[in-house]
């Protein structure tokens, strides 16, 4: 079977490596997408194979690697309950198969298409993240960002009720995205800087904020247009390192910054999820824009990583 190994900066090699055999508690899945997560662009850009980021230590080859995945039951262990040949499941990689413990697996309900159902991950990790940061609609929020994490969280932000959500971008068709997929009020931040930006929309100040950007400029913004009492999520990991803030910023204010690595995976938030996709909650024929084949898998970073011409991108792994 063909799996992909980023090989070297800007390099994804796809390589055959042996078909894996389920065990008897597990299944084998034909992987059908896997979708770019942003988590990726460092190892693929050369910036940094681990973390912290901005330490800037990039060791190769990486893989077999991808988590945003679905496909098809394949074959099932002697000892699998609740799972058949054909069934539509998560699964991750940027495999053709995958072996997965049937103890994990969580199916995808009718009415989902394949591709909508690999964004079950980032939806999750969202979701996660607008919940640990206690969103409600006495809310007013600011996001920076509107690549594909950024408009999760605006859907999310939106689901919650928040009565103003303010996303910040330098590129208009992002922006337009935005407001389309719930933002009130968007700021581009190619022609006004976003404190600008946020002191007219919000002259108070927002209470709930999300960087999304991995940048250390926008999230020290964060700190000096808060509202005393805001709360601010940092949900990208930065590949900088974040030098002279403010503390003051941080303790007159008492603000709250919370770190949102998602910590929960559960099988419970996964169906939460896979339900917000089947409903349009979350809307798959918007935040997905292109699909390249597994051995066009340079091109899919390519553009992601670097054109960034796209929201968010997948690649299939073995047809539908």
């Amino acid at each position: 079977m063909l799996a992909a190994f980023i090989t070297s900066p800007k390099t994804i090699s796809v390589e055959e490596i042996p078909t894996p055999e389920p065990k008897a508690d597990e299944v084998l899945v034909r992987v059908l997408y896997n979708a770019v997560c942003g988590s990726e662009f460092p190892g693929y850009l050369g910036i940094s194979t681990g973390y912290p980021h901005y330490k800037h230590e990039a060791n190769y080859p990486v893989g077999p690697f991808g988590h945003e995945a679905v496909g098809r039951v394949e074959k099932v262990g002697a000892q699998v309950k609740g799972f058949k040949t054909g069934d539509l499941v998560l699964a991750g990689g940027y495999y053709e198969y995958r072996v997965i413990s049937s103890e994990g697996l969580v199916k995808v309900p009718d009415g989902i298409p394949a591709k909508h159902a690999a964004l079950t991950m980032a939806g999750l990790e969202t979701l996660s993240a607008v919940e640990i940061m206690r969103a409600s609609p006495d809310d007013e929020a600011v996001v920076l960002g509107a690549g594909p994490f950024g408009l999760m969280i605006v859907e999310h932000l939106r689901e919650k009720g928040c009565k103003l959500i303010v996303c910040a971008d330098i590129v208009k068709w992002r922006l337009a995205a935005a407001r389309e997929l719930g933002a009130t009020e968007t700021i581009d931040a190619s022609k006004e800087p976003i404190a600008e930006g946020v002191a007219r929309l919000i002259p108070d100040g927002p209470t709930l904020s999300f960087d999304t950007t991995a940048r250390a400029e926008p999230i020290r913004t964060l700190f000096k247009v808060a509202r005393r009492f805001g709360r601010i999520g940092i949900y990208a990991r930065a590949v900088e390192t974040i030098d002279n803030f403010e503390v003051e910023d941080i303790f007159h204010k008492q603000l709250e910054i919370r770190g949102l690595k998602c910590r929960d995976y559960s099988r419970e938030i996964r169906e939460r999820t896979l339900e917000m996709i089947r409903q349009n909650q979350l809307h798959g024929e918007k935040l997905i824009t292109h699909a390249f084949p597994l051995e066009k898998i340079n091109e899919a970073f390519e553009l992601a990583a670097v054109k960034k011409d796209g929201l968010k991108v997948l690649v299939q792994c073995s047809p539908e």
